[in-house]
């Protein structure tokens, strides 16, 4: 699993997969997440996909999230990654083309992520901001308001 995280005004990739753990410093967001895909790829012999075969997640900056939000802060180019065996609950993007085109929430983010892909492959990538259950419908709120997402139509008038 790679990790990517802001450190003063560089980017600390770590790996660890298959028992291998590395980690290195990069000036750029997209110089850690090409170092650490390449390592990944190298060590799995194949691209690394989550436990659902999707693309690894989340692999975009989010343009709020600089936004502190119902008590949360996501730095820009930050990585958050999904607990690999345990429901994640928090608010996710959906990403197509580098446009964040739906905001959703769940309690279970890997399980409903993997029901829109399976639906409606619209998206080639997602993120996503980790929060308790009870901050789901504001934190959800807020960056739909925020980012206005084309496939966020409930509740829009003619929408």
């Amino acid at each position: 699993m790679a990790s990517i995280i802001l450190r003063g005004k560089r980017y600390r990739a770590e790996v660890a997969r298959l028992g291998i753990r590395r980690s290195s410093s990069f000036n750029t967001f997209e110089e850690a997440r090409a170092w650490a895909v390449q390592l990944e790829t190298e060590i799995l012999g194949r691209a690394p996909t989550d436990r659902f075969g999707l693309p690894p997640a989340p692999v975009h900056e989010i343009e709020a999230a600089e936004v502190i939000a119902a008590g949360l802060t996501m730095q820009r180019g930050e990585i958050l990654r999904l607990p690999k065996f345990r429901p994640a609950c928090g608010v996710y993007f959906l990403i197509d083309e580098d446009e964040i085109v739906y905001v959703g929430k769940s309690v279970d983010l890997h399980r409903r992520v993997a029901e829109h892909y399976a639906r409606w492959k619209q998206f080639d990538c997602y993120t996503y901001v980790a929060c308790l259950p009870e901050q789901l419908d504001q934190l959800e709120r807020h960056y739909i308001r925020d980012l206005r997402p084309i496939l966020n139509v409930a509740g829009v008038p003619n929408g």
